[in-house]
């Protein structure tokens, strides 16, 4: 492990190897990046810290290295862009000891939408559309480094709010629609599908290009994570959350609900078996019919599998993204061969730690929202995906312990 960090801060047109306390959130339902970090009093020959103001560019560069020698000598350009933002806020402290101290907190670009509307309101549309559209109206185009959408979705017509606030807009369709919107620590644009992350590999029809870039940085890489190595600690989340399966007994009647992508991820098959089932059951004595039991037991495991995550800290990984997948080896808990996603980071860089804070989920209905969990929902409830029967048999011989 590289031993040697190194990190630069550049505000407007300048550039600075110093900066105290950086703290980079991010996370998929943010459609922004968000960076904290303390800025020292410097010598006004160099840098009047009283100069900077809101919408300031800020960029951000980082590497570890293995030699002193190395990290001594190294630029901006030996390292690799984690941020590319503006000042949003700006506090000042002064005293004694330290001098004049100012706490800056930065967005990445893309949060300009919320500042910015566009010259006509949002109308249905295709999703690049749409998103082409704020991007040119707002001035973001320019801004933004490449924009890429995923295949699976750049046909589909969406509704919208006739709106002029981007932003809102942008809200509206990750709130409907099972859609990811983020950008990359360089500050490029992605547009995906939550089953864009399940690909082994990226081609030139995985994608959609809304603005061309010089040497994107690509996510879907696979990392590595082992308790005996690189895991500082972990968390394994709320273990009465940690089930891919309900049965809902109602009077008479039983309805089952699982995760059928979460599923196939988990255990590498689609077939159903009692052994691979972790089934809560629930009981709804009031629910008259196998439909209504399945409604509720979908609804149930929705709201488990959005609030079952693992949280562990480790060494900052700049190459590492979110989407990326991540294996979980020497655990007494988790599958190595299991896949999880990257869902939230929170990077830290001060004078004695180097710290990244990881969140993952399973990739499954905890992506779906609004429309296309009900979709998918009324599909199982009337059985056209030809599998409850099955569930439900195994459900009930997991349940017996058959």
């Amino acid at each position: 492990m590289a031993n040697y960090p190194v990190h630069f801060i550049q505000i407007r047109d300048k550039l600075f190897k110093l900066g105290d306390n950086i703290e980079i959130e991010e996370d998929f339902d943010y459609t922004y990046k968000i960076v904290k970090f303390d800025f020292p009093d410097t010598p006004n020959d160099l840098f009047d810290v009283t100069s900077i103001k809101k919408y300031d560019t800020v960029n951000i560069f980082f590497n570890s290295f293995e030699q002193k020698e190395q990290a001594d000598s190294a630029t901006f350009e030996d390292c690799k862009q984690v941020f590319n933002g503006y000042v949003d806020l700006i506090n000042c402290s002064e005293s004694k000891a330290e001098g004049l101290s100012t706490n800056i907190t930065c967005k990445s670009t893309f949060g300009l939408v919320y500042d910015r509307t566009t010259i006509t309101k949002a109308f249905n549309d295709t999703i690049p559309n749409i998103i082409l559209k704020g991007l040119q109206e707002t001035g973001l185009y320019g801004i933004i480094p490449y924009a890429y959408v995923s295949s699976d979705i750049d046909e589909i017509y969406i509704s919208v709010t006739s709106e002029y606030n981007f932003g809102m807009v942008i809200d509206e369709i990750k709130k409907t629609y099972p859609i990811k919107i983020f950008q990359n620590g360089d500050g490029g644009l992605w547009i995906t599908s939550p089953s864009f992350f399940q690909k082994t590999e990226l081609s030139s029809a995985s994608i959609k290009t809304l603005k061309p870039g010089e040497n994107p940085t690509f996510i879907l890489s696979t990392w590595e994570y082992d308790l005996n190595t690189n895991i500082t600690n972990i968390n394994y989340g709320e273990e009465t959350k940690n089930y891919n399966c309900v049965a809902c007994y109602g009077l008479n009647t039983v309805g089952a609900a699982y995760d059928p992508i979460g599923y196939e991820l988990q255990f590498g098959t689609s077939v159903i078996t009692p052994e691979n089932l972790s089934v809560l059951p629930v009981y709804r004595r009031d629910l008259l019919s196998n439909v209504e039991c399945r409604k509720f037991a979908y609804e149930t495991l929705v709201d488990l599998n959005k609030n079952y995550t693992v949280t562990f800290d480790s060494y900052y990984k700049p190459v590492e993204q979110l989407g990326d997948s991540i294996k979980i080896l020497s655990s007494r808990k988790i599958n190595p061969e299991e896949l999880w996603t990257i869902k939230r980071r929170v990077i830290t860089i001060s004078k004695n730690n180097i710290n990244s804070n990881i969140t993952v989920y399973r990739t499954g209905i905890a992506d779906l929202e609004s429309s296309a969990l009900a979709k998918l929902t009324e599909l199982l409830q009337i059985d056209i995906l030809n599998v409850q029967d099955k569930l439900e048999a195994a459900v009930i011989a997991n349940n017996l312990g058959e």
